[in-house]
């Protein structure tokens, strides 16, 4: 098992690539503290990951406010005692083009995709400096490396977590901790299917097959890899200019 006893905190894990993440962790041995803004997303996933013989816990916690995330955190270490994988995941999508989003959509959307990376591996990186020892995982997306029309907010928050991410890659590679991100293309979940109605999804990605890069980067596997950009599949294999990327 690639995650044998490990512990891992996994964001915005109620569905998509965050719940696919936790079943793949949980396959290779991982106990699992799943995080949501709601437990019910959760409860059946809780479930669903302990037939694999592991340990799971879920926290309704909203990622964006400092109080919740230290939560999640202290509550990790209390059912714990140690926190080695911080998969941070949580994250929104706006299709809109700049002069059409207002004020409040932009602020929404760097506080729940940027703020919250920021908080979640502020206190993870504590943790794992103290213990000389993690892996953390930024899921970011392809579009955080080329800016395309109708998503400006949310390649802006994009962009900002692979700059986030190197910048904490080079602060905590002394302690021996990998920081890494995941840039999944177009991918099958809810998200992508309520912002593209109108999109083939079959030829997308599945949410499964960017679980499987992730457990690979919080594997000992990936010990080699920091500061690292790690596409999964391409959106110009799809048809020309669908996503305008």
């Amino acid at each position: 098992m690639l995650l044998k006893d490990k512990v891992a905190v996994i964001t915005g894990a109620g569905r998509g690539i965050g719940r696919e993440t936790a079943i793949d962790f949980a396959k290779e041995g991982a106990n699992l503290v799943l995080v949501s803004r709601t437990t019910s997303d959760l409860e059946t996933l809780v479930k669903e990951t302990e037939k694999f013989n592991i340990r799971a816990i879920a926290i309704a916690a909203d990622v964006t406010k400092t109080e919740d995330v230290k939560k999640i955190f202290d509550t990790t270490l209390k059912k714990f005692n140690k926190l080695d994988i911080l998969v941070s995941n949580a994250g929104i999508h706006l299709r809109k083009s700049i002069p059409e989003t207002s004020l409040a959509e932009w602020e929404n959307m760097l506080t729940t995709n940027l703020t919250s990376t920021f908080l979640c591996c502020k206190e993870a990186a504590k943790i794992m400096i103290a213990a000389n020892y993690g892996k953390i995982i930024i899921v970011s997306s392809e579009s955080g490396t080329k800016g395309s029309a109708f998503q400006g907010a949310y390649c802006t928050t994009k962009f900002g977590q692979l700059g986030f991410m190197e910048v904490l890659a080079d602060e905590l590679k002394d302690y021996n901790i990998n920081v890494n991100a995941v840039l999944p293309s177009a991918t099958n979940t809810k998200l992508l299917r309520d912002s593209y109605p109108e999109v083939n999804h079959g030829l997308l990605i599945k949410p499964e097959q960017i679980a499987t890069v992730i457990t690979f980067m919080a594997s000992e596997k990936s010990n080699a890899i920091k500061g690292a950009s790690v596409p999964v599949y391409n959106a110009q294999n799809l048809k020309p200019n669908l996503f305008n990327v």
